[in-house]
């Protein structure tokens, strides 16, 4: 134990070291035009490759992006925006730089119908003051856009964006940009008049200023309102951190679990019984108060709205029939389609807050549900009052709260149902863990990450014997008649294999080495990057093929050398944390389940080392999620940029979370076999 101690104290300086370190290292893009199809010619899904289309809030229905091909300025293809009600659209591309140089951005512009009163066609950056001037009608011809900028001392990444109109000036009509170029200006000095009015001999004679590109505009006029309201998701973030130290500390203050089991009297688990019932009610209230603050992710909770009112209205065999958008499986479609005739019983408005309660509603009873479960595992294991306090650790976790509460996401649903899963594979209930595991799935096709643990504990139970072979076929009928019934009412009027091309096309969609997950290829700069581009010899796809055959080869190893019964939870732990740091395609909330997985293991080996992970990758998930929410709401990215210090900060800390759970596998359920058998531990 005294190495895994100094292994926790060292832990922050390692980090905290790797990541100065690793930054100050990263160096910009160089030689010729910096920007990455910037003539738009690499298309994915109909748009331009590494080019982000911010969602645009209630706006989105008004703004259309495409590529075009026709009469282009360079190449063969071209960005258009048009736009119907007046309103504002913009691409936007991060590239890296070299700190403290001056660079020339150009790109060609054509303009037509655009509005007299509001804002042109134009390139600009975001957060600084540089931007092009702006074009309304190029009468059918290619106008050049153009302007200087710097870059700071410590800068090493800027946000390009090609624009039609702006928030402040929103406008209608059809804008199209080709050949966007950022070009190094050689010949100057890179230090001159410092703390004064940037200008160069060689630019001033031809009447061009070079704008500091480091300094960032006010977000609004003097005297004037912002032109929306901030969504206050970092100091939610902070808020949440704070009421769990209050409610937690007041609860351990109160019970104090450590003595309650030595308290007098015939009962003294009553006392604490119903304060935990307090405490958990006061967790579901403060989830319900802050459910509405902030209303979560446009995109998601605008799809769950519409999807629970086209459930309601048409009816389940025809809700694949639409042209609507969907891409979730049947499973969480029923929850919905009880949403929506919720919403019509009550007449609740779309916009109502009582319906954006509702569409939350689902995510939060299932924190509570799980927080239940992991205390009844508790009260067996370490005793009633430290199972509660376990418990409400779960239901007060921030991270758990913002997921379900404040982003608005239902992770914490196949998360309950893969908890389950587990439990009966721990029981030896094989037939139940199936029909319990195609639901999951059918909820969120995430949940086939763990179907390695299904597989080993299947094998395991050594289904040469007749009995088992019984267990096995009866397990494999119950969950082909559950997964018929799930989707039968969908499939009434439609082929009814189209539920495997839906999962196909969810599967395949996003083909990203990261979205926003902050795990291995993002620390190495892979966020947003397509999964086909190289990374050291390789794709990112391809190690992604990789690593998970080295997953499914490590855990197979950890799940059959070990006779430890607990080895179900952490099997499942390893896959979900090292799918998340190591595979492509990852999603910054697929690491949702392994805390209560790291938590339930505890509950089962009593190992400190698994509240170390429950910790870890609660605060991980927490920076991770926030940021992107952050981001999303306030400045309409749908990326967290590649050189972002918490980015790498938070990528480097999960590497280094998933190599001390590979540790512990070493540690406790490989290395010691011998012993767990010797001290009689229950091999299941």
């Amino acid at each position: 134990m005294p190495n895994n101690q100094r292994f926790i104290k060292i832990f922050p300086v390692i980090l905290v070291t790797f990541v100065l370190f690793f930054g100050g290292i990263t160096k910009g893009e160089t030689g010729g035009n910096l920007l990455q199809n910037g003539n738009f010619e690499e298309i994915r899904k109909g748009l331009p490759h590494k080019w982000m289309v911010p969602g645009y809030g209630k706006a989105r229905n008004n703004i259309k992006v495409y590529v075009e091909e026709d009469i282009a300025s360079a190449g063969n293809h071209f960005v258009t925006i048009e736009i119907s009600k007046a309103s504002a659209g913009r691409l936007i591309r991060f590239v890296r730089v070299k700190p403290d140089r001056v660079y020339k951005f150009s790109c060609r512009i054509r303009a037509q119908g655009v509005g007299p009163e509001g804002k042109g066609a134009y390139i600009s950056l975001l957060n600084t003051p540089g931007a092009s001037r702006d074009f309304k009608d190029t009468g059918g011809k290619w106008e050049l856009a153009e302007f200087y900028g710097r870059t700071g001392a410590e800068q090493h990444e800027i946000a390009v964006s090609v624009r039609l109109a702006s928030s402040k000036a929103p406008n209608t009509g059809k804008a199209s940009f080709d050949d966007f170029r950022i070009d190094e200006v050689t010949g100057i000095p890179h230090k001159e008049n410092p703390g004064k009015k940037t200008r160069f001999p060689q630019l001033v004679a031809q009447g061009i200023e070079i704008v500091n590109l480091e300094r960032e505009m006010p977000e609004t006029p003097r005297n004037k309102k912002p032109a929306r309201k901030t969504q206050p998701v970092i100091g939610i973030t902070f808020l949440l951190a704070g009421f769990m130290l209050l409610f937690l500390g007041t609860y351990y203050f109160l019970v104090k679990p450590e003595k309650t089991p030595s308290l007098s009297g015939p009962h003294p688990e009553k006392k604490t019984a119903v304060l935990y019932f307090i405490f958990l009610s006061a967790a579901f209230l403060l989830r319900i108060f802050l459910a509405p603050v902030v209303e979560g992710y446009p995109t998601d909770i605008a799809c769950f709205k519409a999807w629970a009112g086209m459930a309601a209205e048409k009816g389940l065999p025809e809700f694949y029939l639409s042209d609507a958008f969907v891409d979730y499986p049947p499973g969480y479609i029923y929850i919905l389609y009880l949403l929506g005739l919720l919403r019509k019983l009550f007449s609740l408005s779309f916009d109502s807050t009582a319906f954006l309660i509702l569409i939350k509603s689902p995510a939060i009873i299932a924190d509570l549900i799980t927080s239940l479960i992991i205390f009844r595992i508790g009260k067996k294991k370490i005793g009633f009052a430290s199972a509660s306090f376990l418990s409400l650790l779960y239901a007060f976790n921030p991270v758990v709260i913002f997921d379900s509460t404040v982003y608005g996401q239902v992770d914490s649903i196949p998360t309950l149902l893969v908890l389950i899963v587990l439990i009966f594979l721990y029981e030896d209930r094989l037939e139940l863990a199936s029909v319990v595991f195609v639901i999951a799935v059918l909820v969120k096709p995430q949940a086939l990450i763990f179907s390695p643990v299904i597989l080993f504990a299947f094998i395991r139970t050594n289904i040469t014997k007749k009995e088992h072979i019984k267990t096995f076929f009866i397990s494999a009928f119950l969950s082909a008649v559950t997964f018929v019934i799930i989707i039968l009412p969908f499939s009434l009027k439609q082929d009814p294999f189209r539920i495997i091309h839906l999962y196909k096309k969810t599967l395949a969609s996003y083909p990203f080495a990261s979205l926003n997950a902050f795990n291995l290829f993002a620390l190495f700069g892979g966020n947003l990057a397509q999964e086909t581009e190289t990374f050291f010899i390789f794709s990112y796809k391809t190690w992604g093929f990789i690593f998970i055959a080295a997953i499914v080869a490590f855990s197979a190893l950890l799940y059959f050398k070990s006779r430890d019964s607990s080895r179900v939870f952490f099997t499942a732990l390893f896959i979900m944390a090292a799918v998340f740091v190591l595979s492509a395609k990852m999603h910054e909330r697929y690491l949702f389940p392994a805390i209560v997985l790291a938590l339930v293991c505890y509950l089962y080996t009593r190992d400190r080392r698994m509240l170390f992970l429950f910790w870890g990758f609660s605060i991980t998930l927490l920076v991770n999620v926030a940021l992107v929410l952050h981001l999303i709401l306030n400045r309409s990215f749908n990326a967290v940029p590649g050189g972002d210090f918490l980015l790498k900060l938070i990528s480097f800390a999960n590497v280094c979370l998933l190599a001390y759970t590979v540790k512990i596998a070493v540690d406790r359920y490989i290395k010691n076999q011998s012993k767990n058998k010797k001290q009689g531990v229950k091999d299941r």
